[in-house]
């Protein structure tokens, strides 16, 4: 950001469950927000049931699509 370019956080997934990944997820975004050039953040999937580390649940939602 400092050298004048937009800067996004892509592909991300968080290994792990319940606060933990919660917290990990957190500090990414606002460590985003921090940047005024951060212009957005992409996971990886969306459901750990198609995640290519589905054993790592490191994903939003769950195996059966509900929020974690």
């Amino acid at each position: 950001a400092a050298l004048g370019v937009d800067v996004q956080i892509t592909e991300l997934d968080v290994g792990g469950s319940g606060s933990t990944q919660a917290d990990a997820y957190r500090r990414v975004t606002q460590a985003c927000t921090a940047v005024p050039r951060c212009t957005g953040i992409t996971v990886w999937g969306i459901t750990d049931k198609y995640s290519w580390r589905s054993g790592d649940t490191p994903l939003l939602f769950d195996g059966n699509f509900n929020k974690k």
